[in-house]
């Protein structure tokens, strides 16, 4: 989704779309299999669990939320921005072009001439893109992190005592 520019064919987005979802689908899930497997293989504790998946849930809807919200400043500052520079010499206020910010679906789109309007929507794509910067980012700190960390087997020799699920 970085390089999406307002050319690209709607089936790359839908497969972009679909990558960045299942890598963070599988990535977001793991945690729950590793920490109830692992807690329950050392203290064997219903409550234990309940406690380390609600410490996990906990963990990624804050995660999810400062992601949220660190990716729609970054947006808005710079959308802003570019916004300001295709726009400039308009005589348009800073409300005009925050306006502009919604798309085409804004008046001041309407307005416009068709280069410009080009141009907007090249800025406002561009600031899109450059939020996916987040998603890399963590990436990369994620597979870092994988990369560093202590290996241990997730079922070792006590597993047979194991009761994962209820006993599935």
């Amino acid at each position: 989704m970085l390089t999406v520019v307002p050319d690209t064919s709607m089936a790359k987005v839908y497969g972009y779309s679909t990558l960045l979802g299942a890598g963070t689908g599988l990535v977001m899930n793991l945690g729950f299999t590793v920490s109830g497997v692992t807690i329950m293989s050392e203290t064997g504790s219903d409550l234990d669990l309940q406690r380390v998946i609600s410490m996990q849930n906990l963990s990624q809807l804050g995660f999810q939320t400062i992601s949220l919200l660190i990716g729609g400043q970054i947006f808005q500052s710079l959308s802003m921005k570019y916004l300001a520079q295709v726009l400039h010499g308009l005589g348009l206020s800073q409300a005009d072009i925050r306006s502009a910010m919604v798309g085409t679906r804004s008046a001041l789109m309407n307005r416009l001439s068709p280069e410009v309007q080009r141009d907007v929507i090249a800025a406002i794509t561009s600031a899109m893109s450059k939020v996916y910067i987040l998603s890399v980012a963590a990436g990369a700190i994620t597979t870092l992190c994988a990369v560093l960390m202590k290996k241990d087997k997730l079922f070792g020799a006590s597993s047979e005592k194991l009761v994962v699920a209820g006993g599935a």
